[in-house]
């Protein structure tokens, strides 16, 4: 008869009751896995979208949004260089370029290498990493400024690569999901999430940008508001600097476009009530930086409003009590504690760089995964019943 020593039988008990209580999680209910001592195991298997199926999406980046907004910027820094140098040329764009015309030869000769200076090598301290724009002189008094092809596609790698980033922190915050998300040819996203329920939620959660910024609210009279708004789709002739926004209640309001704080100076937001009326609220804490920024504006802005602006719509705009400093606050905008819930979760993730379609849409059903599931376990009964014969 085989003898066998209490610690060998000991250990190989051990090692199979381990085994059981980290597979048991895989066979209990949710509720039974919330009753479990919180010492015990509770992770699961995650199958894949081949055994569970859930959704598969293609989502296509609007590289021509990111374009708009580097144009845009470049706008802002060639006006501010030469407002330093008392200088006035005309700025403007056209198409896919800036055109800039100089007044005078005296002006051309203190503003053109100044001009010549916006374009920076595209990695710092990297010669032959090429330049981020492409100027041209045109003719007399005229250049014409373009992005570079080098930096575009820095832009469009750069894009893509935050875009996945801030898709895996909205769509997974736990990161329990096992999903995929790969850069699919040149500006294609591949989207993939097995078990996925709630389709509806996830294609809203990919959709918004989520770009959130605070803005000081600037005076207008009624007939500078009109033609500002003009046909309501940005075909206004608005002043320099400014623009009128549409607000969640309705109406317009006139925001001076340079930001205060932007969302991306957020350290964290969470869902909350208002003390004083138990109205569901998104509660945010800024970094150093943005803390900073916010007290300096709120303590020379007292008695005046400023506007909180998510996805080109000022959701509140209201009145600077006392200076706000300590970097904390709270946005009130008639949420529910559901809208107030998905917004802190969007603001946590980040603001998407550019704007997501979604060029392919599939969901795929569990049965081949049910079937493979299936066959596996007949396989591995009939497997053991044959061992246990053989032995």
């Amino acid at each position: 008869m085989l003898h066998f020593s209490r610690w060998k039988v000991g250990t190989i008990l051990a090692v199979l009751l381990i085994g059981f209580l980290f597979a048991l999680p895989n066979v209990l209910s949710e509720k039974a896995l919330k009753k479990m001592p919180g010492f015990l195991p509770k992770n699961t298997i995650n199958l894949g979208l081949d055994l569970q199926g859930g959704a598969h999406m293609l989502l296509k980046v609007d590289l021509k949004d990111g374009l708009d907004k580097t144009l845009t910027a470049q706008i802002s820094n060639i006006r501010a260089v030469m407002r330093k140098q008392r200088l006035r040329p005309t700025i403007r764009r056209k198409d896919d370029a800036i055109l800039v015309t100089f007044k005078t030869p005296e002006d051309e000769a203190i503003g053109a290498p100044l001009l010549q200076k916006q374009s920076q090598p595209i990695k710092q301290g990297s010669l032959a990493s090429g330049k981020t724009l492409d100027i041209q002189k045109l003719g007399d008094l005229r250049y014409k400024v373009t992005v570079s092809k080098d930096y575009l596609k820095y832009l469009s790698d750069r894009t893509i690569a935050q875009s996945i980033q801030v898709l895996r922190k909205r769509i997974d915050p736990t990161g329990t999901t096992e999903m995929t998300l790969a850069k699919e040819g040149s500006e294609q996203i591949l989207l993939q999430i097995p078990g996925a329920k709630n389709i509806d939620e996830i294609k809203s959660r990919i959709k918004r940008t989520a770009k959130l910024s605070f803005h000081e609210v600037a005076n207008a009279d009624s007939l500078v508001m009109k033609l500002c708004i003009g046909d309501g789709k940005g075909h206004g002739k608005c002043p320099l600097g400014k623009k009128a926004y549409p607000q969640k209640r309705g109406g317009y309001l006139m925001l001076k476009m340079r930001e205060v704080v932007s969302g991306a100076e957020l350290q964290s937001a969470s869902e909350g009530l208002k003390q004083q009326t138990s109205e569901p609220i998104v509660n945010f804490v800024f970094n150093t930086s943005g803390a900073r920024k916010f007290c300096d504006f709120t303590a020379k802005h007292v008695g005046e409003p400023f506007a909180v602006l998510l996805d080109g719509e000022i959701i509140t705009a209201p009145n600077v009590n006392t200076p706000i400093c300590g970097g904390r606050g709270y946005i009130e905008g008639n949420f529910t504690m559901d809208s107030a819930r998905e917004l802190a979760l969007l603001l946590n993730a980040g603001a998407l760089p550019a704007k997501l379609e979604i060029a392919e849409e599939r969901t795929v059903g569990p049965e081949l995964g049910r079937d493979s599931i299936a066959a596996g376990m007949r396989a591995s009964i009939i497997g053991l019943v044959f061992v246990a014969v053989f032995m």
